[in-house]
């Protein structure tokens, strides 16, 4: 017989939530995001599934550890980033140290250095540099909005917060 194993499935809803794996890698899943895995990672590689959101500080090991999502795979040795993966939004990757390498339909392997991000939005991939901490301060409680639009502030309140606003000046809206 083969043992099947259930994955694993783990879940913050309505607030940020924090987990170690079994591989001593840490992740802070955000609000309405899910990640999952097999209970034991295999000898290849250590692979994981993210709806959502989440920021991983991964355990250097000789096996590559996979985030996937919709519509890219990351691949790290060891190294602090973050993805957003959500529905709505674009999908993005913010690396903070060490080094990933992005793949997605329409992108080559593409690798990231510190304070670099990849997105995926409308159809297009886009590298460009940008500092990871004002996209990983969630897990300290706090939102950094330096020189973002406007309607990406709102975008970012109306999750953060769970509820919808309204902007009733359309031109400060853009």
């Amino acid at each position: 017989f083969v043992k099947m194993e259930a994955p694993v499935r783990l879940i913050a809803e309505g607030e940020k939530q924090h987990y170690e794996l079994s591989d001593g890698s840490s992740i802070w899943l955000n609000r309405n995001s899910s990640l999952s895995y097999k209970t034991s990672f295999n000898r290849q590689e250590r692979r994981v599934k993210l709806s959502g959101e989440a920021f991983f500080d991964v355990c250097k090991d000789s096996r590559p550890f996979v985030v996937e999502t919709d519509r890219m795979d990351i691949t790290v040795h060891g190294t602090k980033f973050t993805v957003s993966a959500y529905k709505d939004r674009a999908q993005t990757a913010w690396l903070e140290e060490g080094s990933i390498a992005v793949k997605g339909r329409g992108l080559s392997e593409t690798l990231l250095s510190p304070d670099q991000r990849v997105s995926f939005d409308n159809g297009q991939w886009t590298v460009v540099d940008e500092a990871a901490s004002s996209h990983t301060s969630w897990i300290q409680d706090r939102l950094v909005m330096n020189n973002r639009p406007l309607s990406e502030i709102v975008n970012s309140l109306e999750h953060w917060y769970g509820t919808a606003l309204t902007v009733s000046d359309a031109e400060a809206a853009g």
